[in-house]
């Protein structure tokens, strides 16, 4: 039995730097996915190619996928979150990038091998994740909460008097190579304790494991309606096909807003699926000098990352790993 964990990279080579070194403290492998385009449509070099050398030492754990050919946003009218029109669905994209690894892990793994799937700014507890290979859920897709930290690793956003109080964070899951040949998996990175038949015991995930509710979720695009009739089998919700579904608790991770309060976030919003939060938009030669700019200033110094301090508080499964020695 091995262990995989599945990221999906842009451009983030510092934030792909301290998941390296941490996840590997437990995963076999990364299976590290890359695009020549963002999900938005702009064009990217492979990050992972162009700064390989960093990652040397880590090199024969690193299953690296080079991934062409991404769909191009679908134009239409389409309405967001709050009724927001939106002229694009970048979705497909991302939906392609996720089917890639189910391709690859179906191809290359075995039924009993465990397989984590997130995103590059969701990050695991380790020690929770050792003891969930000993639970007995080779038949389960396990959904491991996350605090929803809206912030960086150095600096919360928001005052530190609404610590911890935002939602749940409901979209990294671990299942076996068994499950995956029968899921999308980019359809169930959609699903939460709420899209059941019993969400109104939502808030208590013990009792709504035990009550085995079906869930249900969007196929590509998740809250993205479109006034075609034509395309409600590709927008309207359905119940998934594999219901052995857990929701675990709040002490598995932490949801980033990006590593370090220094980083441009018009890096990520620029490119990834959703086109509802308002931003700049970045052109190509944009993007890559922000970053090659980003990585020439502070990689090579000695100045180590401050975690904030109730990020030490609350996540010392952090602060006791290799976090600390991640310069930026």
């Amino acid at each position: 039995m091995k262990l995989y964990n599945c990221l999906i990279l842009n451009n983030e080579i510092w934030t792909l730097e301290l998941r390296i070194k941490y996840d590997l403290e437990v995963f076999d492998y990364i299976i590290l996915a890359e695009s020549n385009k963002t999900f938005s449509g702009i064009d990217k070099p492979f990050y992972y190619e162009k700064y390989k050398f960093l990652f040397e030492e880590y090199e024969d754990r690193i299953i690296y996928c080079k991934i062409y050919d991404l769909p191009e946003p679908i134009e239409g009218n389409f309405l967001g979150y709050g009724m927001k029109p939106i002229q694009s669905n970048r979705w497909p994209a991302e939906h392609y990038m996720r089917h890639q690894f189910k391709k690859f892990i179906v191809k290359n793994t075995n039924d009993e091998d465990f397989i984590y799937f997130q995103d590059l700014d969701e990050i695991q507890n380790n020690e929770r994740l050792s003891m969930h290979i000993l639970e007995g859920h080779e038949d389960d897709i396990v959904y491991n909460a996350s605090f929803n930290y809206k912030c960086t690793l150095t600096k919360i956003l928001y005052p530190k008097t609404q610590y911890p109080g935002n939602a749940p964070w409901f979209k990294s899951f671990v299942t076996t190579t068994r499950v995956i040949k029968q899921i999308d998996v980019h359809d169930y990175r959609k699903l939460s304790p709420s899209r059941s038949t019993h969400k109104e015991i939502s808030y208590n995930l013990a009792e709504l494991n035990k009550s085995k509710p079906t869930y249900w979720t969007y196929h590509i695009a998740d809250g993205l309606k479109h006034d075609d009739a034509l395309m409600d089998n590709v927008y309207s919700r359905y119940i998934v096909p594999v219901q052995n579904i857990l929701f675990k608790d709040l002490e598995r991770g932490l949801h980033l807003s990006s590593m370090a309060a220094h980083i441009n976030r018009d890096l990520k919003l620029s490119c990834f699926s959703h086109n509802e939060v308002e931003h700049k938009k970045l052109t190509s030669n944009e993007m890559e000098k922000e970053t090659d700019l980003i990585i020439e200033r502070y990689y090579g110094t000695k100045i180590k990352i401050k975690l904030d301090e109730p990020l030490v508080k609350n996540f010392s499964f952090i602060y006791n790993t290799k976090f600390g020695e991640i310069y930026v």
